[in-house]
């Protein structure tokens, strides 16, 4: 073999195996967060990985399950069907995927990837029938009318509870102002707090601010639910103390209602930094 292509072998070689000792170094971060539950950043560390070539079984499997926890479910779909093709998948996988196929309207697939993962459970005989239960769901949609309220914001807003007197509390992860160190490992938004709005003609919210008073912290906070006469506040906010796994898990709280602000909230019995209570 010519020198010049003994060089250019080598260089190639060279290239490779740097390539490959980087994509190891960012599959052990993806590790790292995803041991954390940090999914919006192992998801960025798995990318880089399968960029430089990693695209194996664990790389692959964590970018489905982590779309898959973010609800990204598009991407969810597309890693997914990567993954059942593995000849040592799980039926979990099987099951994701359906779920996967399932919400992004995919339903012949999705009831037939349900029914192999059925059949791995011993339940061979039984179907899903998604197709169907779809088709149903759909002929009934004139029955309700669903509309999105202008006070949404790019952030997750969920957990819509009514509070009193024409307001509606939710939680929320709008709070752009908040600092680096207070946003969430999981999807990478800012942590979650309270929010009340009045419900204004037509049913739509307007009027958004934070829950006057100190439940609010650099914590989580949310979702919560209040008493008909809404004089005190139940609600989920995570542990101060980590567990021994350092992982903050959740417990529920409960606040009263003073000169028309709420305390900060006084913890539930049963709350434990092992396990979650919420909501």
């Amino acid at each position: 073999m010519p020198l010049r292509a003994h060089i250019l072998a080598l260089l190639l070689l060279l290239a490779a195996g740097g390539a490959h000792g980087q994509a190891e170094s960012y599959i052990h971060e993806g590790d790292r967060h995803f041991q954390q539950m940090g999914y919006a950043r192992a998801v960025e560390a798995y990318r880089v990985a399968a960029e430089l070539g990693a695209v194996n079984e664990h790389v692959t499997k964590r970018l489905a399950e982590c779309h898959m926890r973010l609800g990204d479910m598009a991407e969810a779909e597309r890693w997914y069907a990567i993954v059942v093709k593995f000849l040592n998948r799980e039926p979990v996988d099987m099951l994701h995927y359906a779920q996967a196929l399932k919400s992004n309207g995919n339903y012949v697939e999705a009831e037939e990837w349900m029914d192999r993962y059925l059949a791995t459970k011993g339940e061979a005989g039984r179907r899903s029938n998604i197709v169907s239960f779809a088709r149903k769901f759909a002929q009934d949609q004139e029955r309700f009318e669903v509309r999105s309220v202008s006070t949404n914001s790019p952030y997750a807003d969920f957990g819509a509870a009514w509070l009193n007197d024409g307001r509606v509390l939710f939680t929320s992860a709008r709070n752009e102002r908040t600092t680096v160190d207070r946003r969430a490992a999981l999807n990478d938004q800012p942590f979650l707090d309270l929010y009340v709005a009045d419900v204004g003609a037509g049913g739509d919210l307007e009027n958004v601010r934070p829950l006057a008073g100190r439940v609010n912290t650099r914590l989580h906070e949310g979702p919560a639910t209040a008493s008909a006469g809404g004089d005190e506040l139940w609600f989920t906010r995570n542990l101060a103390q980590r567990n021994q796994q350092g992982i903050s898990r959740l417990g529920i709280y409960r606040a009263t209602m003073r000169d028309g602000k709420y305390g900060k909230g006084a913890p539930f019995a049963y709350n434990n930094p092992e396990i979650s209570n919420g909501h």
